[in-house]
């Protein structure tokens, strides 16, 4: 069954090629494994998600459907989604990444749902950097996260 959709299995890997597997994740929605599966060409993606790539990168949507091997079955923006919102959260991953690295612990249960307001995916973003500065000030010995490393600290005169 591999044969139906390798095609897009080259394509998607020479467009992801620049990216990490966790920034590819999260712009697109998925977990950083299943964009290995993606392109390897073990894991074909569903029209939902093809749709979600297809805006993400701004590609030619009959193109790639025809690539994955849904030529001519596009599949319509689901109901109630706001694209503005879950591309926020992608780059807001983007960005948390760069600024955290290791520190950043993603879970299936932190990408937001297709009805998320763009505040709702604010709120998660916050929550996010939070647990990761978190675990950062534990990994450097900081107690209650509101202190300053003492090199920071201000000396009394």
């Amino acid at each position: 069954m591999r044969s139906d959709y390798s095609a897009f299995t080259g394509r998607f890997r020479s467009l992801t090629d620049g990216e990490k597997r966790r920034e590819t994740a999260a712009r697109i929605g998925v977990t950083p494994s299943y964009v290995t599966g993606l392109r390897q060409g073990t894991h074909r993606p569903s029209r939902r998600l093809l749709e979600t790539i297809v805006r993400s990168y701004g590609l030619d949507r009959a193109g790639w459907f025809a690539l994955a091997g849904y030529e001519g079955q596009a599949a319509p923006a689901p109901e109630g989604t706001d694209p503005d919102a879950r591309n926020q959260f992608a780059d807001g991953i983007i960005l948390l990444a760069a600024i955290y690295g290791d520190d950043l612990e993603l879970k299936h249960t932190d990408l937001p749902a297709q009805s998320e307001t763009p505040q709702q995916v604010r709120d998660r973003l916050v929550a996010l950097a939070r647990r990761a500065q978190e675990k950062r000030d534990r990994r450097r010995g900081i107690r209650g996260g509101a202190k300053k490393p003492p090199r920071l600290q201000r000396q009394a005169a």
